[in-house]
């Protein structure tokens, strides 16, 4: 029957679809994970920035883009101007620097609502794995495979890992909102 290791595995991709989505986020500091995955159009295929260049971070504050074919240079500076990242690329030679401002409180508003609305993302991908396991128990129950005790044995574990997974994604959220600077 299932365990509380089965609810966890399945209910531990909407934290990790949390944590994927917040590390993209600008927080005040570059970071490569906020880049690496910006589809560039060169000849025609579109390709992850990770693909195409070498990302470095110098200092808390700037990126360093270097495509690793020269051609390339132009499709991952639209690529970055279209990302809005509330940073502008600059090229120089073969490299392309991507300064990231201080935030503004309106930009710190604009991404506090961002990680918000992850969060209700991935809350809402929790409710709907806790459904289908519902469902599942209520139908096992229903054909005799389980008893009625073990039913709502079942739904109690369910909720205690739910409940789990809530409090990790709430934690997750407020520490990005608290590492903004």
């Amino acid at each position: 029957m299932f365990t509380k290791e089965d609810f966890k595995t399945e209910f531990n991709k909407s934290i990790e679809f949390l944590k994927d989505k917040l590390a993209k986020i600008h927080s005040g500091r570059a970071n490569s994970s906020i880049v690496e995955d910006i589809k560039v159009n060169y000849q025609n295929f579109d390709m992850p920035l990770k693909q195409l260049a070498s990302i470095s971070l110098q200092g808390a504050k700037t990126l360093i883009i270097e495509p690793w074919d020269k051609g390339a240079i132009q499709a991952v500076e639209r690529s970055l101007l279209q990302a809005n990242l509330h940073a502008t690329p600059n090229t120089e030679g073969q490299k392309i620097w991507l300064i990231f401002p201080s935030l503004t409180k309106e930009l710190k508003i604009d991404i506090e609502k961002q990680i918000h609305k992850y969060k209700e993302e991935a809350r809402i991908s929790l409710r709907n794995n806790r459904e289908e396991f519902w469902n599942t128990i209520q139908d096992l129950e229903r054909e005799k495979e389980i008893s009625e005790d073990e039913k709502f044995r079942l739904k109690d574990l369910l909720q205690e890992v739910v409940d789990e997974c809530n409090k990790n994604i709430d934690e997750i959220s407020e520490q990005k909102i608290k590492n903004l600077e």
